[in-house]
């Protein structure tokens, strides 16, 4: 014969803490709130391993894909080989508009708060199936930034695979 007891959240909460074959049960039928559980955020340092590729520092190699233990120096493993491509041609356009730019890297001549400053990025349109080159906007997400739009244009065009590269095409 099955019954039903009911419980308020502090009885649930004081039964959590003391009864681990109840657990289960009081999970499914109360928040993690209600039984006073703080969600433990699931981060970097609690991944056991990575797979995937990494570029080889001396020659820009990308490695097959292996399994690595996810500690500090692997940080670098990119989960597959056009990740690790995207990340490689990024280094690359960033040191290439820094050229562009006046020997300048984004952190030093872009002022997010100067509206009237010009700043061109690219990106790749998936619906019209085209780069478009734009004015950038202070939300957008980490980009290749350019100070003249004549300068992103000669970038794109003098290194096209790179571009493609980065946008995983």
């Amino acid at each position: 014969m099955e019954k039903t007891i009911k419980l308020n959240a502090d009885q649930a909460k004081a039964l959590y803490d003391k009864d681990n074959d109840l657990r289960h049960t009081l999970l499914h039928e109360f928040s993690d709130e209600e039984l006073g559980i703080k969600p433990n955020p699931f981060t970097w340092y609690h991944l056991k391993e990575v797979s995937g590729r990494f570029i080889h520092g001396a020659d820009s190699y990308i490695t097959n894909p292996d399994v690595y233990s996810a500690i500090d120096p692997n940080r670098n493993i990119f989960p597959t080989k056009k990740d690790a491509k995207s990340a490689r041609a990024k280094a690359m356009l960033l040191q290439l508009a820094k050229h562009y730019n006046d020997g300048q890297t984004d952190g030093e001549w872009i002022n997010w708060e100067d509206e009237s400053q010009p700043k061109y990025n690219v990106f790749y349109d998936h619906f019209q199936k085209k780069y478009q080159f734009q004015i950038s906007n202070p939300f957008q997400l980490p980009v290749v930034h350019f100070k003249r739009r004549d300068d992103l244009k000669k970038c794109f065009n003098n290194n096209r695979e790179l571009w493609e590269e980065y946008f995983k095409k």
